[in-house]
Protein backbone atom coordinates (compact mmCIF):
# COMPACT_ATOMS: atom_id res chain seq x y z
CA UNK A 1 0.00 0.00 0.00
CA UNK A 2 3.24 2.40 0.80
CA UNK A 3 3.99 2.14 -2.92
CA UNK A 4 0.36 2.08 -3.97
CA UNK A 5 0.09 6.20 -2.83
CA UNK A 6 3.06 6.91 -3.71
CA UNK A 7 2.38 6.45 -7.80
CA UNK A 8 -1.26 7.66 -6.71
CA UNK A 9 0.07 10.90 -5.62
CA UNK A 10 3.77 10.82 -7.15
CA UNK A 11 5.13 10.57 -4.43
CA UNK A 12 3.93 13.89 -2.68
CA UNK A 13 1.29 14.93 -0.28
CA UNK A 14 -0.66 11.96 0.45
CA UNK A 15 2.21 9.59 -1.01
CA UNK A 16 4.79 10.67 0.32
CA UNK A 17 6.81 7.99 2.33
CA UNK A 18 5.83 7.24 5.77
CA UNK A 19 9.53 5.12 6.51
CA UNK A 20 12.52 6.20 5.68
CA UNK A 21 14.90 4.84 3.20
CA UNK A 22 18.06 3.37 4.85
CA UNK A 23 20.46 5.89 2.79
CA UNK A 24 19.16 8.82 5.05
CA UNK A 25 18.92 6.76 8.87
CA UNK A 26 22.62 8.36 9.74
CA UNK A 27 21.11 11.68 9.87
CA UNK A 28 18.39 11.09 12.65
CA UNK A 29 21.79 10.80 14.76
CA UNK A 30 21.68 14.04 14.99
CA UNK A 31 19.41 15.00 17.66
CA UNK A 32 18.15 18.32 16.36
CA UNK A 33 17.09 16.79 13.47
CA UNK A 34 14.16 14.99 15.08
CA UNK A 35 13.63 18.33 17.65
CA UNK A 36 12.91 20.13 14.11
CA UNK A 37 10.35 17.91 13.01
CA UNK A 38 8.70 17.73 16.72
CA UNK A 39 9.00 21.40 16.67
CA UNK A 40 7.41 22.03 13.14
CA UNK A 41 4.41 19.18 13.36
CA UNK A 42 3.49 18.32 16.77
CA UNK A 43 1.72 22.26 17.44
CA UNK A 44 -1.61 23.21 18.63
CA UNK A 45 -3.05 23.86 15.68
CA UNK A 46 -2.63 20.45 13.93
CA UNK A 47 -3.98 17.96 17.19
CA UNK A 48 -6.74 16.83 17.57
CA UNK A 49 -8.20 15.35 21.21
CA UNK A 50 -10.73 13.00 21.50
CA UNK A 51 -12.01 11.18 24.33
CA UNK A 52 -15.22 8.16 24.77
CA UNK A 53 -16.91 8.21 28.26
CA UNK A 54 -15.54 10.88 29.56
CA UNK A 55 -17.35 14.61 30.78
CA UNK A 56 -16.34 17.16 28.45
CA UNK A 57 -14.99 19.31 31.46
CA UNK A 58 -12.66 16.96 32.60
CA UNK A 59 -11.68 16.39 28.84
CA UNK A 60 -11.05 20.27 28.15
CA UNK A 61 -9.43 20.46 31.83
CA UNK A 62 -6.82 17.13 31.17
CA UNK A 63 -5.85 18.58 27.04
CA UNK A 64 -5.18 22.13 28.75
CA UNK A 65 -3.20 20.51 31.48
CA UNK A 66 -0.87 18.57 29.04
CA UNK A 67 -0.97 20.91 25.79
CA UNK A 68 -1.01 24.25 27.52
CA UNK A 69 2.71 24.59 26.56
CA UNK A 70 2.15 23.53 22.78
CA UNK A 71 3.26 26.55 20.65
CA UNK A 72 -0.16 27.54 18.58
CA UNK A 73 1.81 29.21 15.74
CA UNK A 74 4.71 27.18 14.56
CA UNK A 75 2.60 24.85 12.17
CA UNK A 76 1.14 27.93 10.28
CA UNK A 77 3.95 27.75 7.79
CA UNK A 78 2.72 23.86 7.06
CA UNK A 79 -0.34 24.77 5.80
CA UNK A 80 -1.37 21.43 4.08
CA UNK A 81 -0.87 21.17 0.30
CA UNK A 82 -4.25 19.55 -1.61
CA UNK A 83 -3.40 16.21 -2.96
CA UNK A 84 -3.50 15.93 -6.06
CA UNK A 85 -4.01 12.45 -7.65
CA UNK A 86 -2.08 11.73 -10.86
CA UNK A 87 -1.67 7.54 -11.11
CA UNK A 88 0.94 5.81 -12.39
CA UNK A 89 3.00 2.80 -12.35
CA UNK A 90 5.36 1.37 -9.67
CA UNK A 91 6.79 -2.28 -10.01
CA UNK A 92 9.47 -3.53 -7.46
CA UNK A 93 10.99 -6.89 -8.84
CA UNK A 94 12.16 -9.47 -7.05
CA UNK A 95 15.78 -10.62 -8.76
CA UNK A 96 16.33 -14.28 -8.76
CA UNK A 97 19.95 -13.28 -7.98
CA UNK A 98 19.77 -10.77 -5.32
CA UNK A 99 18.80 -10.71 -2.28
CA UNK A 100 15.44 -9.06 -1.01
CA UNK A 101 12.42 -8.71 0.56
CA UNK A 102 10.18 -9.23 -2.29
CA UNK A 103 8.16 -12.43 -2.87
CA UNK A 104 10.00 -14.42 -5.33
CA UNK A 105 7.49 -17.26 -6.02
CA UNK A 106 4.56 -14.84 -6.33
CA UNK A 107 3.24 -11.17 -7.99
CA UNK A 108 1.39 -9.08 -5.88
CA UNK A 109 -0.71 -6.84 -7.03
CA UNK A 110 -2.37 -3.57 -6.72
CA UNK A 111 -4.80 -2.00 -8.88
CA UNK A 112 -6.27 1.49 -7.93
CA UNK A 113 -8.54 4.48 -8.95
CA UNK A 114 -9.19 8.01 -7.45
CA UNK A 115 -11.98 7.49 -4.56
CA UNK A 116 -14.24 9.86 -2.76
CA UNK A 117 -12.86 11.82 -0.13
CA UNK A 118 -14.33 11.93 3.66
CA UNK A 119 -16.04 15.04 2.85
CA UNK A 120 -17.90 13.51 -0.81
CA UNK A 121 -21.21 12.77 -0.74
CA UNK A 122 -20.02 9.50 -2.61
CA UNK A 123 -18.18 8.39 0.13
CA UNK A 124 -20.97 5.67 1.15
CA UNK A 125 -21.38 4.28 -2.04
CA UNK A 126 -17.99 3.73 -2.30
CA UNK A 127 -17.87 1.37 0.23
CA UNK A 128 -20.84 -0.13 -1.12
CA UNK A 129 -18.79 -0.61 -4.30
CA UNK A 130 -16.03 -2.53 -2.26
CA UNK A 131 -18.36 -4.79 -0.39
CA UNK A 132 -19.68 -5.62 -3.82
CA UNK A 133 -16.31 -6.85 -5.21
CA UNK A 134 -15.56 -8.44 -1.70
CA UNK A 135 -13.28 -6.42 0.83
CA UNK A 136 -11.31 -8.34 3.89
CA UNK A 137 -12.81 -5.21 6.47
CA UNK A 138 -16.37 -6.54 5.93
CA UNK A 139 -15.43 -9.86 6.06
CA UNK A 140 -13.87 -9.62 9.30
CA UNK A 141 -16.58 -7.47 10.68
CA UNK A 142 -19.52 -9.24 9.40
CA UNK A 143 -21.52 -12.51 11.88
CA UNK A 144 -20.21 -15.60 11.45
CA UNK A 145 -23.14 -16.94 9.54
CA UNK A 146 -22.67 -14.04 6.56
CA UNK A 147 -18.27 -14.36 6.17
CA UNK A 148 -18.79 -17.56 3.58
CA UNK A 149 -21.22 -14.75 1.23
CA UNK A 150 -19.53 -15.33 -1.84
CA UNK A 151 -18.38 -12.10 -3.30
CA UNK A 152 -17.48 -11.07 -6.83
CA UNK A 153 -13.77 -11.06 -6.28
CA UNK A 154 -14.07 -14.43 -4.31
CA UNK A 155 -16.52 -16.59 -6.85
CA UNK A 156 -15.01 -15.28 -9.88
CA UNK A 157 -11.04 -15.03 -9.29
CA UNK A 158 -10.38 -16.41 -5.90
CA UNK A 159 -12.33 -19.47 -6.41
CA UNK A 160 -11.83 -20.69 -9.99
CA UNK A 161 -7.76 -20.45 -8.80
CA UNK A 162 -7.16 -17.13 -10.34
CA UNK A 163 -5.82 -15.51 -7.65
CA UNK A 164 -4.41 -16.89 -3.96
CA UNK A 165 -6.29 -14.20 -2.72
CA UNK A 166 -8.63 -10.87 -3.66
CA UNK A 167 -9.68 -7.96 -1.48
CA UNK A 168 -11.09 -4.63 -3.04
CA UNK A 169 -9.79 -1.70 -0.32
CA UNK A 170 -10.45 2.09 0.43
CA UNK A 171 -8.08 4.79 1.70
CA UNK A 172 -9.67 7.79 2.32
CA UNK A 173 -8.58 11.28 3.47
CA UNK A 174 -10.10 14.97 3.51
CA UNK A 175 -9.39 15.43 0.09
CA UNK A 176 -9.11 12.63 -1.48
CA UNK A 177 -9.33 8.97 -1.33
CA UNK A 178 -8.15 5.25 -2.79
CA UNK A 179 -10.18 2.54 -4.57
CA UNK A 180 -8.51 -0.35 -5.61
CA UNK A 181 -8.19 -4.32 -5.33
CA UNK A 182 -5.42 -5.85 -3.99
CA UNK A 183 -4.44 -9.73 -5.28
CA UNK A 184 -1.74 -12.10 -5.23
CA UNK A 185 -1.45 -15.25 -7.68
CA UNK A 186 1.30 -17.56 -9.40
CA UNK A 187 3.60 -15.60 -11.72
CA UNK A 188 2.13 -17.03 -14.93
CA UNK A 189 -1.14 -15.68 -13.96
CA UNK A 190 -0.14 -12.39 -13.57
CA UNK A 191 -1.49 -10.50 -16.08
CA UNK A 192 -4.81 -12.77 -16.23
CA UNK A 193 -5.39 -11.61 -12.53
CA UNK A 194 -4.90 -8.17 -13.68
CA UNK A 195 -7.09 -8.33 -16.72
CA UNK A 196 -9.99 -10.09 -14.95
CA UNK A 197 -9.67 -7.39 -11.85
CA UNK A 198 -10.22 -4.79 -14.39
CA UNK A 199 -13.18 -6.41 -16.39
CA UNK A 200 -15.39 -6.49 -12.74
CA UNK A 201 -14.44 -2.83 -12.13
CA UNK A 202 -15.78 -2.29 -15.97
CA UNK A 203 -18.31 -4.52 -15.43
CA UNK A 204 -19.80 -2.34 -12.46
CA UNK A 205 -19.63 0.73 -14.32
CA UNK A 206 -21.51 -0.11 -16.94
CA UNK A 207 -24.27 -2.40 -15.50
CA UNK A 208 -26.60 -1.96 -12.75
CA UNK A 209 -26.40 -4.73 -10.02
CA UNK A 210 -28.76 -6.96 -8.85
CA UNK A 211 -31.30 -6.02 -6.03
CA UNK A 212 -30.40 -9.12 -3.75
CA UNK A 213 -26.72 -7.95 -4.76
CA UNK A 214 -26.99 -4.47 -3.27
CA UNK A 215 -28.99 -5.43 -0.32
CA UNK A 216 -26.43 -8.00 0.72
CA UNK A 217 -23.51 -4.78 0.11
CA UNK A 218 -25.35 -2.51 1.54
CA UNK A 219 -25.95 -4.94 4.97
CA UNK A 220 -22.04 -5.53 4.84
CA UNK A 221 -21.38 -1.97 5.00
CA UNK A 222 -24.02 -1.07 7.90
CA UNK A 223 -22.63 -3.63 9.50
CA UNK A 224 -19.11 -3.22 9.88
CA UNK A 225 -20.10 0.68 10.65
CA UNK A 226 -22.21 -0.54 13.73
CA UNK A 227 -19.50 -3.31 14.67
CA UNK A 228 -16.95 -0.42 14.56
CA UNK A 229 -18.37 1.45 17.19
CA UNK A 230 -18.64 -1.30 19.54
CA UNK A 231 -14.66 -0.62 20.21
CA UNK A 232 -13.78 1.93 22.17
CA UNK A 233 -10.56 2.42 20.01
CA UNK A 234 -11.89 2.54 16.31
CA UNK A 235 -14.86 4.82 18.04
CA UNK A 236 -11.91 6.97 19.34
CA UNK A 237 -10.05 7.16 15.66
CA UNK A 238 -13.50 7.54 14.35
CA UNK A 239 -13.95 10.68 16.36
CA UNK A 240 -10.60 11.67 15.35
CA UNK A 241 -11.28 11.52 11.61
CA UNK A 242 -14.38 13.69 11.58
CA UNK A 243 -12.76 16.18 13.43
CA UNK A 244 -9.39 16.42 11.23
CA UNK A 245 -11.64 16.50 7.91
CA UNK A 246 -14.17 18.36 9.44
CA UNK A 247 -16.17 20.41 12.37
CA UNK A 248 -18.76 17.86 12.97
CA UNK A 249 -19.57 14.63 14.36
CA UNK A 250 -21.68 12.26 12.74
CA UNK A 251 -22.11 8.91 15.03
CA UNK A 252 -22.16 5.35 13.50
CA UNK A 253 -26.22 4.67 13.68
CA UNK A 254 -26.33 8.00 11.94
CA UNK A 255 -23.71 6.84 9.22
CA UNK A 256 -25.17 3.48 9.23
CA UNK A 257 -28.62 4.82 8.18
CA UNK A 258 -27.54 7.16 5.27
CA UNK A 259 -26.47 3.76 3.73
CA UNK A 260 -30.02 2.97 2.90
CA UNK A 261 -30.81 5.55 0.68
CA UNK A 262 -27.84 4.38 -2.21
CA UNK A 263 -29.63 2.76 -5.07
CA UNK A 264 -28.00 0.50 -7.98
CA UNK A 265 -27.81 3.49 -10.17
CA UNK A 266 -25.80 5.34 -7.34
CA UNK A 267 -23.56 2.59 -7.65
CA UNK A 268 -22.93 2.34 -11.21
CA UNK A 269 -22.45 6.19 -11.43
CA UNK A 270 -19.84 6.40 -8.47
CA UNK A 271 -18.26 3.71 -10.24
CA UNK A 272 -18.35 5.45 -13.67
CA UNK A 273 -16.10 8.18 -12.00
CA UNK A 274 -13.83 6.28 -10.21
CA UNK A 275 -13.04 4.52 -13.52
CA UNK A 276 -12.50 8.02 -15.07
CA UNK A 277 -9.26 8.82 -13.54
CA UNK A 278 -6.01 7.08 -14.15
CA UNK A 279 -5.21 4.05 -13.14
CA UNK A 280 -2.32 3.70 -10.39
CA UNK A 281 -0.66 -0.32 -10.75
CA UNK A 282 1.39 -1.08 -8.23
CA UNK A 283 3.39 -4.56 -8.03
CA UNK A 284 6.10 -6.21 -6.47
CA UNK A 285 7.75 -10.26 -6.58
CA UNK A 286 8.49 -11.68 -9.54
CA UNK A 287 6.69 -9.09 -12.47
CA UNK A 288 8.41 -11.11 -15.36
CA UNK A 289 4.95 -12.03 -17.03
CA UNK A 290 2.58 -9.29 -15.85
CA UNK A 291 1.67 -6.78 -18.79
CA UNK A 292 2.84 -3.18 -19.11
CA UNK A 293 1.12 0.15 -17.78
CA UNK A 294 -0.17 1.06 -21.37
CA UNK A 295 -1.15 -2.92 -22.07
CA UNK A 296 -3.40 -2.96 -19.02
CA UNK A 297 -5.19 0.79 -19.69
CA UNK A 298 -5.72 0.06 -22.51
CA UNK A 299 -8.10 -2.75 -21.22
CA UNK A 300 -10.34 -0.04 -19.40
CA UNK A 301 -10.73 2.25 -23.15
Amino acid sequence: MEHCHGAAYGYTTLGAPLFAPISNLKRFERPDILKQHWSQAFTADRITVAAVGVPHDVLMGLAEQEFAELDGAAGQSNKRVAATYVGGDVRMHASPIVESSYDKKNTHLSLAWNGESWTSRDVGTMAVLAAVLGSDKHIESAPLADRAVQTRLKTRLTAKGLAHHASSFTSIFSDSALFGVYASCKPSEATSLANSILAEASELASSEISAEELHRAKLSVKHAILHSAESRTSALQSIGRQLSYGDTVTNAIARASSIDSISGGDVVRVAKKLLSSPLTVAASGDLSRLARYDQLTAQLK
